[in-house]
């Protein structure tokens, strides 16, 4: 039976016709592991290997300027497109394996992404769960896993951007 919004009664229809009762909770899940604008971010916080790194990011007001963002880590203004290589990065890592599992493991890595009008930050963090994957959590709650190659890239290019080398997104 299927009643649509502007429907005055219920049809009947065949099951066979409606994909979505084969559909499983995951195939609703978005794959990316957490994404937002750069524009919505203040600050954004890696900590990796036991080091802090911590990048003011702010929209650039000279419409004219080559750097859409003037992006400062340890007193010093990074070259901008280095910075969105590695934030691109970090926003398109993918969710590779749904399934969680309680780990005792200490944190690897987090992610604090900061917000421009002052709301509560959001922390992905990272434990290593096997020797190929990561489990990630978005402000504690488990919400799955990403491949370890993957998660490693992210801190090669995170070494990249603080050493003043250009960012190979690739």
């Amino acid at each position: 039976a299927v009643v649509t919004d502007d429907s005055i009664m219920v049809k009947k229809v065949s099951a066979d016709s409606q994909e979505v009762l084969g559909y499983s909770e995951t195939d609703f899940y978005a794959n990316w592991v957490f994404i937002e604008s750069i524009d919505k971010i203040a600050n954004l916080t890696v900590n990796s290997g036991g080091k802090s790194y911590s990048f003011d990011i702010k929209a650039n007001s000279d419409e004219e300027a080559d750097e859409k963002y003037i992006v400062n880590y340890d007193g010093k203004t990074l070259k901008s497109s280095n910075f969105q290589a590695f934030y691109q990065y970090c926003i398109s890592l993918n969710c590779s394996d749904f399934s969680t599992e309680n780990l005792n493991t200490p944190d690897e890595a987090s992610l604090v992404y900061s917000y421009n009008d002052g709301s509560k930050p959001v922390t992905v963090t990272f434990k290593k769960a096997t020797a190929t994957k990561h489990q990630y959590y978005v402000n504690g709650s488990p919400m799955g896993k990403v491949n370890s190659s993957e998660f490693n890239k992210m801190d090669k290019y995170l070494q990249q951007l603080v050493n003043g080398q250009t960012v190979t997104n690739n």
